[in-house]
Formats: structure tokens, sequence, C-alpha cells
């Protein structure tokens, strides 16, 4: 069985894949670990219980799909590049993020801002720029005004 040589760019791929695919099993089996022993998992020095971590366990899965779909894209099919860059991007996302979605309030203030901006970006599709940076302005001002006046819960 004869097989073409593997060129440099297929190389970098696989490397890639590998690199992303030990980190993230390494941490993935450590917090796996902690959670098993201890019940929680620590999040930027905070231990929170593991179920609040749904987002720092489904990035590192979604880091360890990326890395073995960088792998398949540099064997198999290089049309798989752009899952490779939608799960790198989802994971790191996720557990980047992992420390604000671990409590009701900051999954609200992320999902809330996303929501502002689908509604942003409607009204600019709809109605024009100056509705949506006015919607927008708004939004921000408000924030403000609760963020300055106390009203948001410490540590928000």
């Amino acid at each position: 069985m004869n097989l073409p040589p593997i060129t440099p760019t297929q190389k970098c791929g696989i490397a890639f894949g590998i690199f992303v695919c030990a980190l993230a099993l390494w941490s993935l089996t450590g917090s796996i670990f902690h959670a098993a022993t201890v019940g929680t998992v620590t999040l930027e020095d905070d231990d929170v219980p593991w179920p609040n971590a749904w987002a720092y366990f489904v990035g590192l899965f979604c880091l360890v799909g990326a890395g073995a779909s960088s792998i398949a894209a540099a064997l198999v099919d290089s049309r798989l590049v752009s899952v490779v860059l939608l799960l790198l991007f989802l994971g790191w996302l996720l557990f980047t993020l992992s420390p604000l979605l671990s409590s009701l309030l900051g999954a609200a203030m992320v999902f809330g801002m996303t929501a502002v901006l689908v509604v942003t970006y409607y009204l600019d599709k709809y109605l024009g720029k100056l509705e949506a940076s006015v919607f927008f302005a708004l939004v921000i001002l408000g924030f403000f005004v609760l963020l300055f006046s106390g009203r948001l819960p410490h540590g928000a």
C-alpha cells in the first residue's frame, strides 16, 4: 500500500490537533477527578459545584473535538477546517466565560447582552443605524445606572 507523503501543511494540522487535544484532555481529566473526589471545580480561584461548571466542561469537550477535527481535516478532508474553527471558537468562548456562566446572574448578563446585540442588529437592518445606535446607547446607559446605583449584587 503506497500512501502519498504528508505535506508540511498537514503536519502542522496534525501537530495543532494533538496539541489542542492534549491540553484540553489534561485539563478535563484533572477537572473530572477533582469533581469526582471533592464535588467542586475550581474556576478562577473559586470552587463551584460541578453542575455549575457546565460551560467549562462543554468548552473543554469542544476543544477536544476541535483537535480531533483538525487531525481529520489534515488527513482526510480539508473542508473540515470550518468545523475546526467553529469548535475552537465555541470551546474557547465557553471555557473563558465559564466563571461568569457558573452563576445565574452571570449567565443572565451574558445571554441578556447577546439578546441586546441581536435586537440591535435587527433594528439596524430594518429601521436604520440611528435607531439601533440610540437603542444600544440606552441599554448601556441603563446598565451603568444600575451598576453605579448599587442595585446589582456584589461581584456582578
